[in-house]
């Protein structure tokens, strides 16, 4: 049965939106995946930030955090991430937008893309000296009109990965912070 619901569903997605996976450049550096705005939404945060990192200026920043809607959808039937899976965040700054009078004022709302980054889990993907986990992070700075670099280099180990592996809540996925995926693990 839940084979045959996973089928609808992905038989519902238009073709094009259904990524196969990350793509890789000749350099190993992980291509921006196209249309990932259109993958699951799966949870939106201001303000999250690491410790060791000083706070942006100009105040918190958005986080809007996309899944690969085929490994969501493996996700939920099996309860665990598959090979591959891919999660976009976009990052922006926030701003506070006028209100037109009609709603409250100092709402915090979407300001400029600062970057996109990504958290990959990819058996194939190209493995450098410095990084060699299944899991791997990218770096997609945007420009001043918010477009952001084609392609990134995976993080070392040493700098992403060490992190997520102690402190993630499953397999080197911050699960807490997504409700959904989150209560599909029962946490």
């Amino acid at each position: 049965m839940k084979r045959s619901l996973l089928a609808a569903c992905a038989a519902l997605i238009p073709a094009g939106l259904w990524a196969a996976g990350p793509e890789y450049n000749t350099d190993g550096e992980m291509l921006l995946p196209k249309g990932y705005e259109t993958w699951v939404f799966v949870g939106s945060n201001l303000g999250l930030g690491y410790v060791e990192e000083p706070a942006p200026a100009g105040g918190p920043l958005f986080h809007n955090v996309y899944m690969e809607t085929e490994a969501y959808l493996s996700f939920m039937e099996t309860g665990e991430f598959p090979d591959p899976t891919q999660f976009v965040f976009e990052v922006y700054g926030a701003g506070d937008k006028e209100a037109g009078g009609e709603l409250t004022e100092g709402q915090f709302n979407e300001g400029p893309l600062m970057s996109v980054e990504a958290a990959i889990k990819d058996s194939n993907r190209p493995v450098f000296p410095d990084s060699k986990e299944m899991w791997a992070y990218y770096f997609f700075s945007a420009d001043d009109e918010g477009t952001p670099d084609s392609a990134a280099r995976a993080f070392p180990d040493s700098a992403c990965w060490s992190c997520h592996d102690r402190h993630a809540g499953y397999d080197n996925v911050w699960v807490q912070f997504y409700p959904r995926l989150k209560a599909r693990l029962g946490l």
